[in-house]
């Protein structure tokens, strides 16, 4: 059954997020240099897809700078099964997001429901999803074996070495606890997860999934912030899809 999840309103609305956005104005490069995909032609791969032409920050603001400030934000990794039925409408993680393709059977049903029985003109679309990545020196590693972007280095990772030499050489090159992952696409999502924990409220990402294995659905109507985020943690289809978006867009903002 589809259910919501509120978020605590701030008592001056857009105003209270303020301090929060200017802190990360400077300390969060991905959040002004990612730049999501615009989800607006289906049929096509994710990969094929062209950016929004706005960048995280502009679509957190809210404002009507994009699509009149009717639109979504999908925020995720490729391994959450979930957010790929979302977007391609069929079971099962990805290794490679860009090389799906994204079908209307969800996502633009839903939205044509949504636009029907509102009234909106448009909902357009964004979407930002990294793809998990072998870390090839890690010592549980096989082929295929796929690391989300909070995956650290472990206690066993450290010690559990055959030989002295081997143990000695591993911990000169890596420290417990620190991430395994440090490539872009990694380093960019776990800014961007912050940044949204601490702008949109610790929960808009789903509590059911292990940390990097998670997205999050956001929502603006008229360039206002809707305060209740789409809750996944039981299943995703059409149904479920459309009744979040039609309260999403019949919500109006004080």
């Amino acid at each position: 059954m589809f259910k919501f999840s509120k978020k605590k309103l701030f008592a001056f609305s857009l105003i209270a997020l303020v301090p929060s956005i200017v802190f990360f104005s400077t300390s969060c490069g991905a959040w002004t240099s990612v730049y999501p995909k615009k989800i607006n032609v289906f049929g096509n791969k994710y990969g094929e897809l062209n950016d929004c032409g706005k960048n995280i920050r502009s679509l957190l603001y809210g404002g009507k700078d994009f699509n009149n400030g009717n639109y979504i934000l999908i925020v995720g990794t490729a391994t959450n099964e979930k957010l790929v039925n979302l977007l391609t409408g069929t079971q099962g993680s990805t290794n490679n997001i860009n090389d799906c393709v994204i079908s209307d059977t969800i996502i633009k049903t839903a939205i044509d429901d949504t636009i029907f029985s509102t009234h909106v003109d448009s909902i357009a679309v964004a979407s930002y999803i990294v793809n998990d990545r072998e870390v090839p020196d890690k010592k549980d590693s096989a082929p295929g074996n796929l690391y989300d972007p909070f995956i650290k280095w472990t206690h066993d990772d450290m010690h559990d070495h055959d030989n002295k030499s081997d143990k000695d050489n591993w911990q000169n090159n890596h420290k417990e606890d620190e991430y395994a992952r440090n490539d872009t696409d990694a380093k960019n999502y776990r800014d961007i997860y912050d940044v949204i924990n601490i702008v949109q409220g610790s929960t808009v990402f789903s509590s059911s999934d292990d940390k990097g294995r998670t997205f999050a659905v956001i929502g603006w109507h008229d360039g206002f912030p809707y305060s209740t985020y789409f809750n996944y943690a039981n299943s995703i289809n059409t149904s479920s899809f459309s009744e979040w978006l039609t309260a999403c867009f019949t919500w109006k903002h004080s």
